[in-house]
C-alpha cells in the first residue's frame, strides 16, 4: 500500500522521494519480517522492490533533516505522538508536507494526526507546547482529498524557472516538453508577476490529464482556446507554431492557453491515447491573422 500511496502523492505534484530514517531496513512490516527482507523476497514484484530502493534509502534521512532543525537559534524542538518521540512527523510539520505510512498501524488511519510540539526556547529556557495536525496519508482516500493541498505545496517549492525545470518531471507527470521551453521556462526569474500563473496553466493542464476519462480533453480553470480557421489556413501563421521535438521533426501546435495581462501563451497538444500533454512553447502571443504582431 505504501507504494501506491506514494505513486499516488507524485501524481499530485509531490517530489518523487520519501525520507526515512537510517534505521528504516530493520523496521519490522509484519512479524520477523523486516523491509530489509521485503526488499530481497523474490515473491515481490522486482519493478516495486526497485522502486522503493530509489526513493526510500537515500540521504538526507531524517535524522540529517532533524540535526538541522535542532542547531537553529531558537530552541531546541521535540515532537511526540502518543507519548512516543516522533521526529519524521516532526519533519513533516515543519516542512508542511505529508507523512506517509507503512500500513498495518490502525493509529495512522486518520488524517490528519494530532502530534504534541514542544521547544525548549534558547532565550530564557521556558518550555512551550502545543498540539499540532500533521497531514498522515496511509490510503488513497486520504491521497484523493488532499490532491490539491499536495499540489499547492509543490507549487510554492518552485522559486524560479531553473527550480521549475529542474523539477517539471516530479510536478507534471503528464506533460512533455519540447527542447525549446527550455531556456523559455529557465530564463524566468520567479519576480515576474506572471510567474505564477505560468505554473498555474502548467498545472492545470496536468491535472486535466490525469482526470481525463473520455472525451474532449478540457482543461478547465484557465482560459484556453485552439487557433482561429484563418490562422490556421495561412503558411506564414502555421510556421510560427511549427516546433521540434527532440528527434528533429516538426509539428504544428494550434491549441493554446491565454495568460492576461501580459499577453502570453503557452501552446500545448494533449495526447489522450497516450495520456500526455506535450508542451511546445510558452511565451509572448505569436502573430495571427488578427494581430499581425
Amino acid at each position: 500500500m505504501l507504494l501506491l500511496v506514494f505513486k499516488a502523492v507524485a501524481d499530485c505534484g509531490s517530489e518523487k522521494i520519501l525520507r526515512t530514517k537510517r534505521n528504516l531496513m530493520s523496521e519490522l512490516v509484519a512479524s520477523q519480517y523486516t523491509v530489509s527482507h521485503w526488499l530481497q523476497d523474490r515473491r515481490v514484484n522486482r519493478d516495486e522492490r526497485l522502486l522503493f530502493k530509489t526513493v526510500a534509502t537515500k540521504a538526507p534521512f531524517v535524522e540529517e533533516l532533524w540535526n538541522k532543525l535542532e542547531s537553529d537559534d531558537l530552541g531546541l524542538h521535540e515532537f511526540y505522538f502518543q507519548g512516543q518521540k516522533a521526529e519524521g512527523l516532526g519533519v513533516a510539520y515543519l516542512d508542511d508536507t505529508c507523512a506517509l505510512s507503512l500500513g498495518g498501524d490502525q493509529r495512522f488511519e486518520q488524517d490528519p494526526i494530532q502530534v504534541v510540539y514542544q521547544v525548549m526556547y534558547a532565550l530564557n529556557s521556558r518550555l512551550g507546547s502545543e498540539t499540532v495536525e500533521v497531514c498522515s496519508l496511509s490510503n488513497l482516500d486520504h491521497v484523493c482529498r488532499r490532491c490539491v493541498w499536495i499540489g499547492e505545496r509543490a507549487q510554492r517549492q518552485v522559486v524560479d524557472g531553473v527550480s521549475l525545470w529542474e523539477q517539471k518531471e516530479s510536478l507534471f507527470p503528464r506533460l512533455a516538453f519540447l527542447p525549446a521551453t527550455k531556456a523559455q521556462i529557465q530564463q524566468l526569474s520567479g519576480r515576474e508577476p506572471h510567474f505564477r500563473q505560468v505554473l498555474k496553466h502548467l498545472f492545470i493542464l496536468n491535472s486535466a490529464m490525469k482526470k481525463w476519462a473520455g472525451g474532449p480533453y478540457n482543461p478547465e480553470g484557465i482560459e484556453w482556446s485552439a487557433e482561429s480557421l484563418s490562422t490556421r489556413t495561412s503558411k506564414k501563421l502555421a510556421d510560427a507554431r511549427r516546433f521540434s521535438n527532440s528527434n528533429g521533426n516538426f509539428a504544428v501546435y494550434n491549441y493554446h492557453t491565454k495568460i492576461r495581462g501580459i499577453n502570453w501563451r503557452i501552446h500545448f497538444h494533449p495526447d489522450t491515447e497516450k495520456q500526455i500533454v506535450t508542451i511546445a512553447y510558452i511565451g509572448r502571443h505569436l502573430p495571427t491573422a488578427r494581430h499581425g504582431k
